[in-house]
């Protein structure tokens, strides 16, 4: 009898093993295909996945444009077209003719449901991911004598839009970041040289050569700040436009996040 229990266990331990082990999980498209695979990483605008659990695996990728959601291997779920799977839900309602008024109610419920505010319980660990809201238009406008800085229309200030900038696309953030450092820097050392003028001033009661030289000298160093205070802000220029253009072409790459679709 002890024998007969023990098999029995060792039987429901290996079943168990062996389903963990080859347990996979499926990916859905719009077109109603089911990829049973193993996810390895989550982008804004792709997924990567191997068909087998093993190191020499070749990976494959799928545009998140044409998927509908993530079946974990644990049994959740991970919605990546939220408007496709309310559609999914109310056509599978509709279908089992639920229309009391309970059964409208936790409809309603359902499809309220933030499924990327609980994405941290339903991910697996390995696989980090964040959410941002929608990316922002950046714009940069000229007024009176200096420039303006606008995030969706509000403004702010050139360090605002640079944290911006570094949530939703590395590639601008780094222009748009070495283009401000530059602007400070030289804006600096032209106020820096313009004071020296003033103060070498006075050396023309001393030898009015000297003072010309210095001053001539002088001239020219702020000429040059000037120059690269005008370079730093065509970069920053440069790194608005191209966030623009990568925004509307969906193509930013922020670091370990996925934006939500406007």
């Amino acid at each position: 009898m002890n024998s007969f229990f023990k098999s029995i266990i060792y039987s429901t331990i290996s079943c168990f093993i062996f389903s963990s082990s080859f347990s996979q999980d499926r990916i859905l498209t719009k077109k109603g295909d089911t990829l049973s695979v193993f996810v390895k990483n989550i982008e804004a605008l792709k997924v990567f996945y191997v068909k087998t659990n093993t190191q020499a695996s070749e990976t494959f990728e799928i545009s998140k444009s044409s998927l509908h959601k993530i079946i974990w291997r644990t049994g959740k779920e991970y919605i990546i077209d939220q408007e496709y799977e309310n559609l999914a839900l109310l056509s599978a309602l509709k279908n089992q003719n639920l229309g009391t008024f309970s059964n409208q109610k936790a409809t309603k419920d359902v499809l309220s449901k933030d499924v990327l505010a609980t994405k941290q319980n339903i991910l697996f660990p390995e696989i980090k991911i964040d959410t941002l809201p929608p990316a922002p238009i950046l714009k940069r406008g000229y007024r009176f004598f200096y420039y303006v800085y606008k995030v969706n229309g509000q403004r702010v200030k050139a360090k605002k839009m640079e944290e911006v900038m570094w949530k939703y696309d590395k590639q601008s953030h780094f222009i748009f970041s070495d283009g401000l450092y530059d602007v400070k820097t030289h804006r600096r050392n032209f106020w820096i040289g313009s004071a020296a003028r003033l103060a070498s001033i006075p050396l023309v009661y001393v030898s009015p050569e000297l003072q010309g030289g210095v001053s001539f000298g002088l001239s020219i160093y702020n000429f040059v700040q000037e120059l690269k205070v005008w370079k730093g802000r065509k970069a920053m220029k440069n790194a608005i436009q191209l966030y623009n253009d990568k925004r509307r072409s969906n193509s930013l790459k922020p670091a370990n996040a996925v934006i939500r679709p406007r």
